[in-house]
């Protein structure tokens, strides 16, 4: 269990002392856990984490979290049932969603040091390791709490754990990978070893003398479709739509959070990440993101003048206070809609610190699959250059050229089908209309243009025939049988 904090410092006096907590902490766990709600509450359908062995709803991923109603009703859960473990941690997590990392802090810890609940040492870690809400980062402590969320059963901290203490970069030769290769040159493909692990990417083997590289594994990531894209080159499928109130794409708020690890002097992890630090790459995304802002673009230029950027910025103002006024009023909270999405922003910038910590942990800076990610990274930010594409993006491309050129020529032919169907039926329209004015009688023509259609008549015959009904005495005479039945024709009259 976590001691109380002296001085407001939001560090436990040691790592031994909270091991030894868990001891004599247990018996007093299993009694409050005997007092639980035990029901479901709206509590648990808007803030219950997927991976909590003792949730009472489906639960949501952290970044799916509503933070106005997820907060207004864990509140109100906590208040009427404070002897309730998980509510105490969904509140923390619907306090996270809404950007208000030390409030949710002060509910993981409650969660922790009244209930020792298993899922709230994994977001306790995550404060150590990211130094969320103004804590030290710790990262000693933060492993610590992760085993104990792993041994608590909570699923996501042993993923982080298995992330943290995989093969770290070679220490025999930390920067050989940079003396020769350029950042963004695509490394040469190779066989993949095989791999059973559901959800990965496989990475292409940078040469034969080095290590083959290991699979990505998606499922350790929080932003899943953000490292696929950047790993692919697919810089297309990188976007994810404009901020509420902002004039930003999404994207540029996970990135600069993501680029964040590689911009300290000494990674803890790796070494060569060094080799990897830009910051003209950091610049450039706080110019994208501050140009975003009326007040940011009428400093930095956005192509609007003064008074339409001011225009701007007050009309922003005032549909935001609208907002917060129509949540508090339905009972959802302030923190609602845009002003939720505005307010995610956040906790986006703190899952690209995390997936970047991961990526590093996992694979290594010198790795073929980081150099391949940053400088798509580069390229994405800077609009310069070309994205460095993966193998099998490049497989599923040309399967789509395939299946796209296939698809255009069905429909090229299905045109000229239907064209000359048309064609066709137009020919008989006028052959029709050619006996009728020779003939004036329906049921005639109608026969005898059946009796055409039995036998082989050529393009030329059915012109002919459409310009004078009368030459069909000449084509009948050239198809056997034909004459008999357009005699007959004239019973029909």
């Amino acid at each position: 269990m976590i001691d109380v904090l002296e001085c407001g410092d939001m560090k436990p006096k040691s790592v031994s002392a909270l091991i030894l907590g868990l001891g004599f902490s247990a018996a007093l766990s299993a009694a409050s856990f005997a007092e639980e709600y035990q029901d479901t509450h709206a509590c648990d359908e808007f803030a219950a984490h997927p991976a909590d062995p003792n949730r009472w709803a489906v639960g949501v991923d952290d970044v799916d979290i509503i933070p106005g109603p997820a907060v207004k009703h864990c509140r109100d859960a906590v208040k009427r049932h404070s002897e309730t473990a998980r509510f105490h941690f969904q509140l923390g997590r619907a306090l996270w969603a809404n950007n208000r990392m030390d409030e949710g802090l002060q509910s993981f810890l409650e969660a922790e040091e009244t209930f020792q609940y298993g899922p709230a040492y994994a977001y306790l870690g995550d404060a150590y390791m990211y130094g969320i809400a103004g804590v030290e980062v710790d990262q000693e402590l933060a492993v610590t709490l992760y085993q104990i969320a792993d041994e608590e059963g909570f699923a996501p901290a042993g993923d982080v754990l298995a992330a943290l203490v995989d093969e770290a970069p070679s220490e025999a030769e930390p920067f050989a990978a940079f003396e020769s290769t350029p950042q963004a040159a695509e490394p040469a493909p190779a066989p993949q070893p095989q791999d059973t692990q559901q959800n990965t990417v496989e990475t292409a083997q940078p040469s034969q003398t080095r290590q083959a590289e290991k699979p990505l594994r998606l499922d350790l990531f929080h932003e899943k479709k953000a490292i696929q894209a950047l790993y692919d080159g697919d810089l297309k499928a990188l976007r994810m739509g404009e901020v509420a109130y902002l004039n930003v794409d999404k994207s540029f708020i996970y990135l600069s959070g993501f680029i964040e690890p590689f911009q300290e002097n000494l990674n803890f992890r790796d070494e060569t990440c060094i080799f990897l630090a830009n910051p003209n790459l950091q610049r450039m995304l706080s110019f994208k993101i501050a140009r975003g802002t009326p007040t940011g673009g009428m400093l930095l230029g956005n192509g609007r003048s003064l008074e339409q950027n001011l225009d701007a910025g007050a009309a922003q103002g005032f549909q935001m206070l609208g907002e917060m006024f129509r949540g508090m009023q339905s009972g959802q909270g302030a923190y609602t809609g845009g002003l939720g999405d505005l307010a995610r922003t956040g906790v986006l910038k703190e899952n690209g610190v995390k997936d970047a910590t991961r990526l590093i942990a996992t694979h290594g800076c010198s790795s073929a699959t980081v150099r391949r990610i940053f400088a798509n990274i580069e390229v994405y930010v800077s609009g310069n250059g070309r994205a460095v594409v993966s193998e099998g993006l490049k497989q599923r491309q040309e399967q789509d050229a395939k299946q796209a050129a296939e698809k255009k020529e069905r429909e090229r032919k299905e045109a000229e089908r239907r064209a000359e169907e048309r064609r066709q039926a137009s020919l008989r329209t006028g052959v029709q209309q050619s006996c009728m004015e020779q003939f004036e009688n329906t049921g005639y023509c109608s026969c005898a243009l059946a009796s055409l259609e039995n036998y082989s008549i050529s393009e030329a015959e059915w012109a002919e025939l459409t310009t004078s009904f009368r030459s069909v005495v000449s084509v009948s005479r050239a198809h056997s049988g034909l004459s008999n039945e357009i005699r007959a024709c004239r019973n029909e009259g």
